[in-house]
């Protein structure tokens, strides 16, 4: 295992400084970022050109990585795929295609996103929905040689109402993407502050786990108790 840090944090250095950086920290490797653009998300960043990836973009990546030692454990691209908005659902299908593409050139195993949700629909809606829409896309990583890892990222923020946003964000629900052929980008920090034990999440899905992140994380008993006591 090698360790990294998602380039996400860096939106406004090019993806050479970041590298000449990691290396100079100990780090090992890097999950690249590789949304359209930087946008006014803090968890987005732009670092490779994937849509319209050329020759000579391959080359750079290639020298970078042959001059710094350093791997690329993933490409980053974490976006709702079950959109309500149909344009907006075929650009990101098509953005995430373009980054499976990639990872194909450059020998990358996986890359990373969410399988989203439309919030107008039921998570039983949505299980329904994903069965039509998603499986082309595991279709088209599978020829390249790439597995789509999926972070079990919440993302209350994606709905209205404060629901989880993702659906990847409990165990009872990673069976139905990995029949699909979908991978786990595994996040403990997640599954904890769910009330989810992360420990006892491994060894049933140890096949499944591709790539993994990790983030502290703190429960406050004293916020828990004031919660608890305002919903009475």
């Amino acid at each position: 295992m090698k360790l990294g840090f998602l380039t996400a944090c860096l939106p406004g250095l090019p993806l050479d400084e970041i590298a000449e950086w990691a290396v100079a920290e100990g780090y090992q490797a890097l999950e690249v970022a590789v949304w359209p653009s930087t946008g006014g998300r803090d968890f987005e960043a732009s670092h490779l050109p994937v849509a319209g990836f050329t020759d000579a973009d391959e080359q750079r990546t290639r020298e970078l990585l042959d001059r710094t030692g350093l791997t690329i454990s993933s490409l980053a691209y974490y976006e709702n795929n079950l959109h309500p908005d149909p344009a907006t659902r075929e650009s990101i299908r098509t953005h995430l295609k373009h980054a499976i593409d990639t990872a194909a050139r450059l020998g990358v195993d996986s890359v990373g996103t969410f399988i989203g949700r439309d919030p107008r629909l039921s998570v039983l809606g949505n299980l329904r929905e994903g069965e039509k829409a998603l499986p082309e896309l595991v279709e088209h990583a599978g020829e390249r040689g790439v597995k789509i890892v999926i972070e079990n990222c919440v993302m209350e923020g994606w709905h209205p109402d404060g629901y989880p946003g993702n659906l990847a964000y409990s165990p009872e629900l990673w069976e139905w993407m990995f029949d699909l052929g979908f991978y786990l980008n595994w996040d403990p920090s997640h599954l904890t502050w769910v009330g989810i034990d992360p420990l006892e999440t491994i060894e049933p899905y140890l096949d499944r786990i591709v790539h993994t992140q990790a983030k502290d994380v703190e429960l406050s008993r004293q916020s828990a108790t004031a919660t608890a006591t305002s919903a009475s």
